[in-house]
């Protein structure tokens, strides 16, 4: 477990969501605990470091300026499996 800075937009194109309620399932668990194997389905979306939980919910805070389909104060469901910074972008 660590903190972590608060968000920052990194481009044009992402939003930041404030997570209003989350949950933990055995997907999770699974990943948290290093078990994972080939076989899980969300193996190949998985990288670290993460921020564990599933199926979040929240509203959106900030818009980057590309974003069209979201505005500041839209209630949302995220996939966390995409992250931007594991994946160097």
């Amino acid at each position: 477990m660590k903190e972590v800075p608060y968000p920052k937009l990194i481009s044009e194109d992402p939003v930041i969501v404030k997570t209003i309620f989350c949950g933990i399932c055995g997907s999770d668990m699974t990943e948290l605990q290093l078990k994972g194997t080939l076989d899980n389905p969300i193996h190949s979306f998985i990288s670290f470091p993460q921020i564990m939980g599933h199926e979040p919910v929240g509203i959106i805070e900030s818009v980057g300026l590309n974003v069209k389909k979201f505005k500041k104060g839209d209630r949302v469901v995220i996939n966390p499996w995409f992250s931007y910074i594991p994946r160097g972008i």
